[in-house]
């Protein structure tokens, strides 16, 4: 049966797994080969909560000016370094000086160690996605 899409939305890696739990969470046995292919995939690779990964990727569109794609991925690799960094943002488009990519680096690690309330992770999908 072919489903129909009223609306999409990019999402991080860990807001797919953290609507894939929700979703599945009470029937998990139901859930299509495809969803445990990518529910498996997204435990397997997300690196933070879907909060924080939504409040890097909105750090990252307004203090560094990069795109929705260009965020997500960032978010979604995690960058350690200036080169790994520079190799996610290839597709942005702009040359970035090597002080901007430290100053990305330094944001993505203030978010990375940020505390966050476990039970803030649950996002509202329903309206969301």
């Amino acid at each position: 049966m072919v489903k129909k899409v009223y609306e999409s939305k990019r999402i991080t890696l860990p807001e797919a797994l953290a609507y894939l739990r929700k979703r599945l969470e009470h029937d998990e046995e139901d859930a299509s080969y495809y969803q445990r292919i990518a529910l498996e995939h997204a435990q397997e690779f997300s690196k933070l909560p879907a909060k924080q990964a939504r409040i890097l990727v909105e750090k990252l569109i307004e203090d560094f000016r990069l795109s929705e794609v260009s965020a997500i991925s960032v978010v979604n690799v995690l960058p350690d370094t200036i080169d790994e960094l520079r190799a996610v943002l290839g597709s942005e488009g702009r040359p970035m000086t090597t002080e901007t990519l430290y100053e990305m680096l330094n944001a993505i690690s203030e978010v990375v160690t940020m505390e966050i309330d476990e039970d803030a992770d649950d996002l509202s999908f329903e309206t969301d996605i």
